[in-house]
């Protein structure tokens, strides 16, 4: 897995895997979610 971030356009970007069948992600940071945002449980 790689993991790189993008300062200047607040961005994150994740591949895993390896090609062909590798997968590639890019997230927004502003869009990030708490480690525990949705658990029916979590306070």
């Amino acid at each position: 897995m790689d993991l790189v971030d993008y300062p200047d356009s607040e961005k994150v970007a994740s591949v895993v895997g390896f090609p062909p069948e590798a997968k590639r992600f890019m997230f927004k940071k502003s869009g990030a979610a708490g480690d525990f945002d949705g658990e029916k449980d979590a306070e």
